[in-house]
């Protein structure tokens, strides 16, 4: 494995990491991960942009999720009420 790569899968091992420390269980960033990202650069930057970028990531799959439970609700009204509309006709 490259360096690169292997730099890069370390890089997103801490940065979930991270998340996890600060989204679910602390409410702060874990500062000996924060002192390793600064081998890529600033470190509270990098955490902003991924903190960012999956909370998008997350609020655009709980929308699409909401919009596929709505679609599919909506599918079932429909044909409730084509059943009871034809079950009227029958009598």
């Amino acid at each position: 494995m490259k360096h690169e790569e292997l730099n890069e899968q370390l890089k997103e091992l801490l940065l979930s990491s991270n998340r996890r420390f600060n989204k679910s269980l602390y409410g702060y960033y874990n500062k000996g991960i924060m002192t390793l990202l600064r081998y890529w650069g600033d470190a509270d930057n990098i955490m902003e942009e991924y903190m960012r970028e999956h909370d998008n990531k997350e609020e655009q799959e709980r929308r699409e999720l909401q919009d596929k439970e709505n679609h599919e609700k909506a599918e079932k009204e429909k044909k409730d009420k084509e059943e009871r509309f034809r079950s009227a006709l029958k009598k």
